[in-house]
């Protein structure tokens, strides 16, 4: 049973933005008895879907709360001593928090065990330079969405050890928030082919004033005319220091407006 439960796993891994492996995998769950994990698995997938009626919704989210309630201990045994904090969706464990030390020693087990695709890393505060690096060289991040490396006192030496990794190739999400990486930082995103694949780009207090704004916003506009298109849906640079220079770029242009948050 346990090696069967274990294809079942290894599927839902290989294709974690398809509901029918996880579907497949409830089913099989009833036929052995486990009728309240296989329920969680259908009400959460219901849930992250967007034909749901209103009325369903609210009688699937108060079913889910219950099931995670009474089970969601036993549901995260397999993760809870590797992690610091999860979140199910879609019926499986796939938004962690981690302290790096511990993600750098168990990045296999975690993603062998659960189709993580948000993350957060919590960094020591103390040396940051080198642990960002050994992150950036980790095969794991190949899986992830949304990468949260908010509040970890990062500056612009630790946003270029990061943005030249070759794993960050499903990125859609980028969470920079509460750090220090200033103009050089934001000028190194802004060369960087991570921008291109983003939708979401957190920038929240970081230091950035208008020479980083000009450089962002050039970037954004030039890969908007490119035939690639632009990704990018949302931009945000609240609590920086754009100056009245720095709101003139966003001001002049259109798109900028659209789409950056300050």
């Amino acid at each position: 049973m346990r090696n069967q439960e274990q294809a079942f796993l290894e599927a839902i891994l290989e294709c974690p933005d398809d509901d029918v492996p996880r579907l497949i995998f409830a089913d099989w769950l009833d036929e052995y008895g486990d009728a309240d994990r296989a329920e969680f698995i259908r009400v959460q997938c219901a849930l992250a879907g967007k034909d749901l009626p209103l009325t369903r919704r609210a009688e699937f989210d108060r079913r889910q709360q219950l099931l995670l309630e009474q089970c969601g201990e036993k549901w995260a045994r397999p993760l809870r001593r590797l992690v610091h904090s999860w979140r199910f969706h879609r019926g499986f464990i796939d938004d962690i928090v981690v302290w790096n030390d511990r993600f750098l020693v168990a990045a296999k087990r975690i993603f062998r065990r659960a189709p993580i695709r948000h993350l957060r890393i919590r960094f020591d505060p103390h040396g940051v330079a080198k642990p960002i690096a050994a992150l950036a060289e980790s095969e794991q991040l190949n899986r992830l969405h949304a990468l949260d490396l908010s509040g970890n006192r990062l500056d612009s030496r630790h946003v270029r050890a990061l943005i030249v990794s070759e794993h960050l190739t499903r990125l859609s999400e980028l969470d920079l928030s509460h750090n220090r990486i200033g103009d050089s930082g934001m000028r190194a995103l802004a060369e960087s082919p991570v921008l291109s694949q983003l939708e979401r780009l957190i920038l929240h207090g970081n230091d950035v004033g208008p020479v980083g704004v000009r450089a962002l916003g050039q970037s954004i506009l030039r890969r908007s005319e490119s035939s690639e298109g632009l990704r990018l849906r949302l931009v945000d640079l609240q609590q920086n220091n754009l100056g009245a220079a720095g709101q003139r770029v966003l001001a002049d242009s259109p798109l900028l407006r659209q789409i950056v948050r300050s």
